[in-house]
């Protein structure tokens, strides 16, 4: 596949980019309902089970029990803090992140969104083939490569050579808008575009921090359930938390999955608004870079077939 692209200097990514933005409460609420789900398919123990970590690799998996060592464990994850010199991460954590991750390629790459980045690509090829802009461009210059400095545009170093770019931007210029619609159909499908995504969105998410967000708000999600609401390091935590953990987990447990399920999705989605945006533009330009290489690809593959 080509580095660059001649279609990142002429495809306008900021109508698929204010779309998504227009649509990202359907992704707040796919995240709320599918974390709901899950949370609910799990058990009790489940839930309160922590990992401790070292260097990323799990060391020991802790199940909830009403004695010191689990109440300091736990302390340790709600305050985010070290235990013993390891990490403490909770169960739910990558159980929550798959979820996200599903939701988050769900609203990317489904057909309502799939249809909008075809259109963007129909309406802005078309312009492109209708004004021969392309053509007229190029001709005003010694080379492909001249015209891109000139242009100051994204291709200026690293292209693939001027005689394949050139090629490519003349036959995006004499290329009828009915065959650009039958090439669009044919690469932007709903698998195509899965697939391109995949990569992309846990790149992206892994950048945003992803797991560091999902642990904040399971910690605050256990804050609220254990009515633990205004303690701070300077308090005596264990001690407070130690009768609370016994009488939890002697009483309340089995309640446990629905007073996270109260709790928790709403963290989740607090959390993903506040990096929407970046996660957005981050994507969709990532996404955008692919397709364009596709599209080239494709109209190679015609060009030479006929």
């Amino acid at each position: 596949m080509m580095n660059n692209s001649v279609l990142d200097m002429y495809i306008n990514n900021r109508p698929i980019i204010d779309y998504f933005k227009k649509s990202e409460g359907k992704l707040y609420n796919d995240i709320k309902i599918r974390t709901t789900e899950k949370i609910l398919s799990l058990n009790a123990k489940e839930i309160l089970t922590l990992v401790l970590k070292k260097d990323e690799k799990i060391f020991k998996v802790i199940k909830p029990s009403a004695n010191k060592e689990f109440a300091s464990i736990l302390i340790a994850f709600i305050m985010k803090k070290k235990y013993k010199d390891f990490d403490v991460d909770s169960f739910l954590t990558p159980e929550i992140l798959k979820v996200v991750e599903e939701c988050v390629l769900d609203f990317y790459g489904n057909s309502k969104s799939v249809d909008q980045i075809s259109n963007v690509y129909q309406i802005q090829l078309a312009e492109l083939s209708v004004s021969n802009n392309v053509t007229t461009n190029l001709s005003k210059s010694k080379s492909l490569a001249e015209e891109i400095r000139n242009r100051g545009g994204k291709m200026a170093m690293n292209y693939v050579g001027d005689v394949a770019m050139s090629k490519i931007s003349s036959l995006l210029a004499t290329t009828s808008s009915t065959a650009i619609g039958v090439i669009i159909a044919k690469v932007l499908t709903s698998s195509v575009i899965v697939s391109v995504l995949k990569p992309i969105v846990i790149k992206v998410l892994g950048t945003l921090s992803l797991a560091t967000i999902a642990k904040l708000a399971i910690g605050k999600a256990l804050i609220a359930v254990l009515g633990l609401v205004g303690i701070s390091s300077g308090m005596p935590i264990l001690w407070i938390l130690l009768p609370v953990l016994v009488g939890f987990l002697a009483y309340e447990i089995s309640n446990l999955p629905n007073k996270m399920a109260e709790q928790l999705p709403d963290q989740i989605v607090e959390g993903i608004k506040n990096e929407f945006d970046t996660m957005n533009n981050l994507i969709v330009n990532e996404m955008m870079k692919s397709l364009n290489n596709e599209i080239q690809l494709e109209l190679l593959k015609q060009d030479t077939a006929n």
